[in-house]
């Protein structure tokens, strides 16, 4: 959500000893509004201060301090001084307009709901009040809220091309994907030289799975604003779903060097795993892990990548790690267990096994996960009873009836060995270890001895 700066219509003016407080308020707000323009926002911060050491009542310089903080990304501080004008000046709408959309972008969603349900109280005339909210409730999930939020801001204002943009994304949430490009288009019609209205409609179509149209907007995007480090990533993320890494990498490596964060770099880093370069990949997710250390997804992603370097100490300490942010994660269980089989300890894996089943009881893959350990144990009855179960979860698991059999060979039990073998090969008739295993069930069982 952009931030706002406009003047304020009335300002308490500066009582001032300083040589350059001797002039006007309006000098003053010429002298900063010009040092906005160029970009010097530590500038207008150090005239604002002088200015409220002189007045501490100063509405506008708290106001105008407050959009450089934003500018300059220091959202407490921004907060600090829009609050200490609305002090002042309890119904200054620009002000509420800039920190509820601090309030936004932070996370704080009953705040921002709060700052932009007083703008439409005091400005129910104004578009942008009705627009911010919508913004919030779609943040929130609410989506027919957002939409009644975005129906007002278009009738009060038919050419908003951001409302028509978040409608089409409120729609997209529900599912309905024929309302959402219809928004997104117009908005793109209303606004052909607004980034994010082409960058909205690229993240619809990337959503419904039409690839080259989101990647055409996203590049649509970043013709219009070369600093989107969004969009480049979103790109990004689109042509790693293409299978083009290549290019996936060098997108991510652009949003990183636009907006160094987390998400970026796992990306990069997912995509370095894609081509095998597990080395780069680890560097991404440690880069990810030291800007966010609660990132449980670049702990399990470095830990499959530590896995497919054979380093397995390493994977098992990243597995847990993301077992203590997130207790209750089967796949971490699962990644672990492999992990202490590739290992050899075979212990470890059946406990973390069990534990995924636990937690996640109807996946077939970990019970024939854990009946291929029991195998390998020469534990034949917990084995079957595991493929069992995988096989009822799902029928067509060849693998499954392809290891019964081989269970059922350690028993002696050659009839229902070949049973399962022949099923296997039904299921997966290029299975070549099922071929072997009926071989061998058939030559057991007519010399009447044990399989070598």
């Amino acid at each position: 959500m952009r931030f706002r700066l406009r003047l304020v219509s009335a300002f308490v003016p500066l009582v001032a000893m300083a040589a350059w407080a001797q002039s006007s308020a309006s000098d003053f707000i010429d002298r900063v509004s010009e040092n906005f323009l160029k970009g010097n926002y530590d500038q207008v911060i150090e005239d604002c201060t002088e200015a409220l050491r002189l007045n501490p009542r100063y509405v506008e310089a708290f106001y105008l301090r407050g959009t450089a903080y934003q500018k300059q990304g220091n959202q407490d501080r921004a907060i600090h001084d829009y609050t200490e004008a609305l002090r002042l000046a309890p119904t200054l709408v620009e002000a509420l307009m800039n920190r509820g959309a601090i309030y936004e972008s932070k996370g704080d969603y009953d705040h921002a709901i709060q700052d932009f349900s007083k703008v439409i109280r005091l400005a129910p005339y104004d578009s942008r009040g009705f627009n911010s909210l919508g913004v919030v409730y779609n943040d929130v999930g609410d989506y027919d809220r957002a939409i009644e939020n975005f129906n007002e801001a278009i009738r009060l204002n038919p050419k908003h091309a951001g409302a028509f943009s978040n409608r089409g994304k409120a729609y997209s949430k529900k599912g309905n994907y024929e309302r959402a490009l219809e928004d997104c288009t117009e908005a793109i019609r209303l606004g052909p030289d607004l980034a994010l209205v082409f960058y909205n409609r690229g993240a619809l179509y990337s959503e419904k799975g039409e690839l080259e149209h989101a990647i055409q907007d996203y590049t649509a995007a970043i013709q219009r604003d070369h600093s989107y480090a969004g969009a480049f990533y979103n790109r990004g993320i689109a042509y790693r779903k293409k299978g083009d890494n290549d290019r996936a990498v060098q997108d991510f490596s652009e949003a990183i060097r636009l907006k160094p964060d987390a998400r970026y770099f796992t990306n990069r880093g997912s995509s370095y795993a894609d081509k095998r370069e597990f080395s780069q990949a680890i560097q991404d997710f440690t880069h990810a892990i030291q800007l966010e250390p609660g990132h449980a997804l670049a702990f399990s992603n470095r830990g499959n990548a530590y896995s497919e370097m054979r380093d397995f100490d390493h994977a098992i300490q990243d597995y847990t790690e993301v077992l203590r942010l997130q207790p209750n994660d089967p796949d971490a269980v699962l990644n672990r267990g492999l992990a202490y089989a590739k290992k050899g300890d075979y212990d470890h894996t059946i406990q973390d096994f069990s534990e995924a089943i636990r937690l996640d009881p109807k996946r077939a893959v970990t019970f024939y996960f854990r009946g291929g350990i029991y195998l390998l144990k020469d534990d034949y009855a917990h084995a079957i009873g595991d493929f069992d179960a995988a096989i009822r979860l799902k029928p067509d698991m060849a693998e499954a009836f392809n290891s019964r059999g081989f269970a059922y060979m350690g028993k002696h039990d050659y009839d229902r060995a070949i049973e399962d073998f022949k099923e296997a090969g039904r299921l997966d008739s290029n299975s070549a270890s099922a071929q072997n295993g009926l071989r061998l069930a058939i030559r057991a069982k007519t010399r009447g001895t044990t399989a070598p």
